[in-house]
């Protein structure tokens, strides 16, 4: 197991993420991400299916509803 396999599966084990984790666990998978500066989500786009996942970039950790939902659109789970 390499060590992007490693820290991909240490993130989906926690039970709750903050933004930057969500958005770290997206980078990851490789999707593309979309830095704004000054904005409060961050948006990464799926290459193959252009589809779109937005992370909140707030400095609190993410709701289980809302990690749920990132993993989900992700595939990750």
């Amino acid at each position: 197991m390499s060590k992007k396999d490693k820290k991909i599966k240490k993130l989906l084990r926690k039970k709750t993420l903050n933004g930057k984790e969500a958005a770290r666990l997206l980078e990851l998978i490789n999707l593309e991400g979309d830095k704004k500066t000054g904005s409060s989500h961050q948006q990464f786009e799926d290459p193959i299916t252009k589809s779109k996942i937005t992370v909140p970039m707030h400095n609190k950790e993410l709701t289980i509803k809302t990690k749920n939902s990132i993993l989900k659109q992700a595939g990750l789970i």
